[in-house]
């Protein structure tokens, strides 16, 4: 339960923590198909809910080095990203996607694939 909560937490660093853990809770026989079922809801309220497009926008404005622009930022809040959906986010809320998906036997985005295998870490 703790894992849930830290999911919910504005610190990357208990999100992390929390993410980290249901991941491996995810990927392991430890977890029931209900309780697995229940580990959606972390993945499903992430800034892009892992749709395509906003996965795109959120790659592109994260492949500048440079702080996003007034129009990035503008195209983000179009696509439904909030400022607390940070890359290192999205990347760890993939990564359970993706483990909640093989789980369930569903077809997973090949862009969310892509995001889950980013290195990110979090943002001190």
């Amino acid at each position: 339960m703790w894992a849930l909560e830290a999911t919910a937490s504005p610190s990357d660093r208990m999100f992390g923590y929390g993410a980290a853990t249901l991941i491996e809770l995810a990927g392991s026989d430890a977890a029931s198909k209900e309780e697995k079922v229940l580990l959606d809801a972390v993945w499903r309220v992430s800034g892009t809910q892992m749709r395509d497009t906003s996965i795109r926008q959120l790659l592109a404005e994260h492949s500048t080095v440079s702080e996003p622009s007034e129009e990035a930022e503008t195209q983000r809040s179009e696509c439904g990203l909030g400022k607390a959906s940070s890359l290192y986010r999205e990347v760890l809320a993939a990564r359970l996607k993706v483990i909640l998906d093989e789980e369930f036997r569903r077809e997973t985005s090949p862009l969310v694939s892509e995001l889950a295998k980013i290195q990110v870490s979090p943002a001190l």
